[in-house]
């Protein structure tokens, strides 16, 4: 009977109770405190069980609305996503492969990630801008980005862009990539002649071998349209335009219409000769449109002259 009495007395302390409310207030508030957590983490699509993985409700409805965007509504797609979502491997994931440029918007994380960062410059070479640094270090992340597109390569290392073994990779992938590489390849006997084996030499701005007459030579001999890239002298040079014009007749219009060659009647004659006549272009000296030999119907009409 005591201890009960005892125990009475104790619940009717005002002190007791007081503490007692201030318990139950406790709890109540510990539990409205959880719930508002939950409801956040429901807010950002995170899973209040787990955190650090996004829900699955959320990861669903984002690929729903993935499959409806193009090209540029993926890219915002992901840029107004809720970080939970940047930071879900596989929505950026899916998203990079419709659009390389969308690993911008990703978490830092996946930046460096390799399978992410591989499948965005594999849609987009360009996307390599927005890797992470150790990904720009990696040269199969490189080449892939520079077979896609050779531009993609001013975003390399400078260790990759001087190193002479990646820069011949990189440039049998694309003509662009040369462009890009170390002042010291550019002049590498080595990397000239890969370079005008494939084509790439006159890629190179303000290069020297713009000025080179052999490797000019040799590009406008495989792509006339090369001629575009040769410096002024070269540009007008009877040898190098008679190559560019061989190789295709258009090439005429590349050839500056001051350039001396045009008041030659051998080479306009030969020029006419080596690509069957066709000669599309207006820049001929006078001599030529007033000379009896142009004035026939048929020679005007495979020339294609201007009067």
């Amino acid at each position: 009977m005591g201890c009960s009495t005892s125990v009475a007395s104790a619940r009717e302390d005002p002190k007791y109770c007081l503490q007692k409310a201030s318990m139950v207030s406790s709890f109540a508030l510990e539990e409205r405190e959880k719930e508002d957590e939950v409801g956040e983490k429901a807010a950002t699509g995170l899973s209040p069980l787990a955190p650090e993985m996004l829900d699955p409700k959320a990861r669903e409805a984002f690929s729903k609305q993935l499959e409806e965007k193009d090209w540029l509504g993926t890219l915002y797609l992901l840029e107004h996503a809720a970080q939970a979502v940047k930071a879900d491997r596989e929505c950026v994931l899916a998203t990079v492969q419709k659009n390389g440029d969308a690993v911008r918007f990703a978490a830092d994380p996946l930046k460096a990630d390799k399978e992410v960062v591989l499948a965005a410059v594999t849609q987009n070479g360009s996307a390599l801008e927005y890797a992470a640094d150790n990904m720009k270090a990696d040269r199969e992340v490189v080449l892939a980005a520079v077979a896609k597109d050779g531009a993609s390569m001013k975003f390399a290392t400078e260790d990759l862009k001087s190193d002479k073994n990646f820069v011949l990779t990189a440039i049998s992938k694309s003509c662009m990539a040369l462009e890009y590489a170390a002042a010291s390849l550019k002049a590498d006997e080595v990397v000239v002649a890969a370079a005008t084996k494939n084509n790439t030499a006159l890629h190179v701005p303000a290069g020297p071998l713009k000025a080179d007459k052999e490797v000019v030579l040799t590009a406008v001999t495989q792509e006339a349209e090369s001629l575009h890239g040769a410096t002024g002298p070269l540009k007008v040079d009877k040898e190098v335009g008679s190559a560019a014009v061989t190789q295709n007749g258009h090439a005429a219009n590349c050839i500056d219409e001051t350039a001396p060659m045009w008041a030659d009647e051998e080479f306009v004659l030969s020029m006419a000769k080596l690509t069957g006549g066709v000669l599309e272009i207006d820049q001929y000296a006078d001599w030529c449109k007033a000379d009896a030999q142009w004035n026939t119907p048929s020679t005007k009409n495979a020339l294609a002259l201007n009067s």
